[in-house]
């Protein structure tokens, strides 16, 4: 089926309930970890920036939010031991945020089990083949091109 067949508002629909479907089981899954999808993506993304850290301001850009809502999550985080906030090196303004040594291993741990358990959910909804299409779609539909 191509998509000038489909009404605008049945793709709308479509898409509102597969990314529902999708944000209730990452978050139920995360949850056995005491963490938010969100504060997931803030972990992830600081875990790939190693021992270098991210500033905040590059995290909310990544993510495409404000400063002040990944301060809180990041302020959540650290509370939680999680993640430090440092001063950037160059920039006293500027606040880089690293991963808590003693959690660093607990990254690969979540990501694993994530990992397999959303695979063997995603698997009973739809092939490989699609699974693959409609996360590369989704990746392209997220870059920030006009």
């Amino acid at each position: 089926m191509k998509f000038t067949d489909i009404p605008t508002y049945r793709a709308a629909v479509a898409q509102s309930r597969a990314q529902r479907a999708l944000k209730i089981k990452v978050s139920e899954l995360l949850k056995t970890h005491g963490i938010t999808m969100m504060q997931w993506s803030i972990i992830g993304l600081v875990f790939e920036a190693g021992d270098t850290g991210m500033r905040i301001s590059d995290l909310a850009k990544e993510l495409n939010t404000s400063m002040a809502f990944i301060t809180t999550i990041v302020n959540i985080l650290e509370a939680k031991s999680v993640v430090q906030k440092t001063s950037h090196e160059r920039d006293s303004r500027a606040k880089v945020v690293r991963l808590s040594d003693s959690f660093k291993p607990k990254v690969k741990e979540i990501e694993s089990q994530m990992h397999s358990q959303l695979d063997a959910w995603l698997n009973t909804r739809a092939d490989k083949t699609e699974i693959g299409t409609y996360f590369a779609v989704l990746t392209r539909l997220a870059e920030n091109k006009a």
